[in-house]
């Protein structure tokens, strides 16, 4: 038993004795660990000479006349110093917290005639830090002007590439029943596949941002509310309008002008309320990038005039009352154009956000020619279909014995216009002016427009005399 005693006391005694070095051991592993996951501490009297040399190096390229892609390739150099410096300010900045806190220990150096005497060793101290804080400030400074300069050379290079882009658009690039017209769509640029990668991983971003726990019920109340709006809202909107222009207004001119009106109105109104409603549910956070907010505004901007375009067009062709369509077209006509108002609507849309998508992207010029060519060539097949569609129906009544009503000298110019603007647009196409194609087919939608409002007044004063 005495033993049994003596050998655990001595056990315990063994423990109290190395208790303390196995304590330190762990600790010193404890360190290790956090020493080797903290990030090495950079040195910014080294790094800061690396930048401005870089920086320097990317100012002499961009003046060199430098192609396209490495164009792209500096902005990219550009934009990832600018984090660089970016990070390095931060980095010496808890640095400089440290000086300061330390410099308001020792107080400020004592006057002349103050009768205060400090030891020597304090005031070298303060001025070892004093010298230290003056350096670190102008770290800060110079890294702070790096980053600055960066981005100032970012934004310049980027201007750059879209004046070249200018210029080069402006060239013959290319029938577009070669090969190097449908490239893009073939053979798609591992640069552009990238960058559109990482931009659609933005939107999906944003989008899952909106459906988090505490948004979601939000997100699903505006959708909710767009699709009210673009249906009953704007159904009901109409009809309320029309039970004014009967109940209020009297028989005649003035009511098929009120109606045409509000036709326009309730559906330029419900497009773009759709829209706000549609970037509501998605990007009220903050946390959504600034890219993915410029191409939401750009699509809330493009609604107008989109709105526009189906608005007028199912004001002037009034296929619900026929009594009250203001222009003089017959019936046949009228249904027989009825789908283009929505569907140039739509395709302005699809394109014009194809064209936002590749700005805020940042693509290649071949992707940029594609999107307007496709954009030019199906703007100028609907235009030529518009035509040919109307004097087809105008033929088809002739021959089944009830002719139709006499057009306009103007209304004859406008289609006349119209055919021969579709012609010259498929053929600027097919002999490589795709930039042509494409002003000449955003010419026609606004050319649409004006005749639109210009026709619209003087169709409710033709019908007024």
């Amino acid at each position: 038993m005495f033993k049994l005693r003596s050998f655990f006391a001595l056990l315990m005694l063994a423990l109290v004795a190395f208790a303390p070095a196995l304590t330190l051991a762990a600790d010193d592993k404890a360190s290790a660990a956090q020493e080797q996951d903290a990030p090495p501490k950079l040195n910014a009297a080294v790094e800061l000479p690396k930048m401005q040399k870089i920086l320097d190096k990317i100012k002499s390229q961009v003046s060199v006349d430098a192609g396209e892609n490495k164009l792209t390739q500096l902005n990219e150099m550009a934009l990832e110093l600018s984090g660089s410096a970016d990070t390095l300010g931060q980095a010496l900045l808890p640095d400089r917290q440290q000086l300061e806190a330390q410099l308001q220990v020792l107080g400020p150096a004592p006057k002349a005639d103050s009768g205060v005497k400090e030891t020597s060793e304090v005031t070298r101290k303060r001025n070892a830090l004093e010298s230290q804080k003056s350096k670190l400030d102008d770290q800060i400074k110079q890294a702070e002007g790096i980053k600055n300069g960066a981005l100032m050379l970012s934004s310049q290079i980027v201007n750059l590439r879209r004046d070249q882009l200018k210029s080069q658009l402006a060239l013959n690039s290319g029938t577009i029943l070669g090969p190097r017209f449908w490239s893009p769509l073939l053979n798609s640029q591992d640069l552009d596949g990238e960058k559109i990668g990482e931009f659609l991983q933005e939107l999906q971003d944003t989008a899952a941002l909106s459906w988090e726990p505490g948004w979601r019920v939000g997100s699903v109340f505006w959708l909710l509310a767009a699709m009210l709006v673009m249906t009953a809202g704007r159904r009901y909107s109409e009809e309320f309008l029309a039970w004014i222009s009967i109940h209020k207004l009297p028989e005649g001119k003035l009511r098929r002008s009120f109606l045409a009106a509000a036709i326009a109105l309730t559906t330029l109104v419900a497009v773009v309320l759709t829209f706000n409603f549609i970037a509501l549910a998605f990007t009220r956070r903050d946390e959504v990038s600034e890219n993915v907010q410029d191409f939401v505004d750009q699509l809330v901007r493009l609604s107008v005039f989109c709105g526009l375009i189906a608005g007028l067009g199912r004001a002037f062709l009034s296929t619900r009352r026929p009594s009250w369509r203001l222009p003089t077209i017959s019936n046949e006509v009228a249904m027989a154009l009825k789908p283009f108002p929505p569907i140039t609507a739509v395709l302005v849309f699809i394109f014009q956000t194809v064209e936002a998508f590749n700005y805020s992207v940042g693509t290649s010029l071949n992707t940029t020619i594609f999107a307007n060519g496709l954009t030019a060539l199906l703007i100028g097949t609907t235009a030529l279909a518009i035509s040919m569609r109307t004097n087809r129906v105008r033929r088809r009544m002739t021959q089944a014995g009830t002719p139709p009503e006499a057009r306009s000298t103007l209304v004859g110019l406008i289609q006349m216009g119209l055919t021969l603007t579709g012609i010259a647009i498929l053929v600027s196409l097919l002999i490589g002016y795709v930039t042509l194609a494409r002003f000449l087919s955003y010419e026609v939608i606004w050319c649409g427009l004006l005749f639109g409002f210009v026709l619209l007044p003087q169709s409710s004063a033709q019908r007024w005399l």
